[in-house]
């Protein structure tokens, strides 16, 4: 990687906002309410004052503070972090990922690591299989969908915002909304059972190298912004249970899951998928 190429890197990590939305609880009851992380770049903001009303209005707070970025965290309803998640939008990473897609950029410094052999790509693949995570054994244990559910919480989380922004950002860009079906929510039932066979090592080495270039690329975007958000996930909604009691307010779920049903990309899905009449099930 070139001095140009991590200049616009870090460019778009000073410029990025992500969202981890989760369900907090306690023993005793669930407490239907979410919990927003959001990073944004003290430089990227041309009127920072219009930043500290929004974070003001939305009570939310700043958790962490550098020369670089400050993190913004709020707690509340979803219709609350919701808001919040509008007024900033402008700064998401995927969108910048998109950007460069769509300018050509991505095309032309993938091309150029495939005329110097690979020498990026095969150097990440490489950095990816010596992780502890695809260096720990699988288990042979067998373990109920309902369990996984249960002690993944977090991951549920990341698979769903993940899906959501990634087809926002793609039909904001002029993907057709089919299109960008296909290339979120679709192709993840695949992705994930690669990964459960195979781990990322594998998932990444069978795919297309375009699909597994852009994967790095993100993945060196976003980590960082996930290692403070990190340091506060507590192992009650990723390792351990998520409650006790799988009980929950009959009108919580039902908005929940409208407010997942709406969305375009599940519109759009369902309309596709009832044309697939030869599909199998895994």
């Amino acid at each position: 990687m070139d001095d140009s190429q991590a200049r616009k890197i870090v460019g778009q990590l000073e410029k990025q906002i992500e969202v981890i939305k989760a369900y907090a609880h306690t023993d005793e009851e669930t407490i239907y309410q979410e919990s927003a992380l959001f990073k944004v770049a003290s430089d990227s903001l041309f009127d920072e004052r219009q930043i500290q009303n929004i974070i003001k209005d939305s009570h939310a707070n700043i958790v962490t503070v550098s020369r670089e970025f400050f993190v913004i965290e709020k707690t509340g309803r979803r219709h609350e972090t919701e808001k919040l998640y509008q007024d900033l939008k402008p700064y998401r990473l995927l969108q910048f990922h998109m950007d460069d897609i769509m300018s050509g950029h991505f095309s032309k410094t993938m091309m150029e690591d495939w005329a110097n052999g690979d020498k990026n790509l095969l150097a990440w693949r490489a950095a990816t299989g010596e992780t502890a995570f695809e260096k720990t054994a699988n288990t042979n244990q067998e373990i109920a969908e309902q369990e996984y559910f249960d002690h993944g919480t977090l991951l549920v989380a990341f698979v769903r915002a993940g899906v959501e922004l990634a087809f926002e950002t793609m039909t904001a860009s002029g993907i057709i909304a089919e299109s960008a079906y296909y290339e979120s929510l679709h192709e993840t039932p695949l992705i994930a059972n690669t990964i459960a066979r195979k781990k990322l090592y594998e998932m990444n080495r069978v795919i297309s190298d375009t699909a597994e270039y852009g994967c790095y690329l993100f993945d060196h975007a976003c980590k960082p912004l996930l290692e403070d958000f990190m340091k506060t996930v507590h192992t009650d909604v990723i390792g351990k249970s998520f409650s006790k009691d799988n009980g929950v307010d009959n009108q919580e779920l039902i908005a929940v899951n409208k407010a997942i049903r709406e969305h375009e990309v599940e519109k759009v899905g369902a309309v596709l998928r009832a044309s697939m009449t030869a599909m199998k099930k895994i």
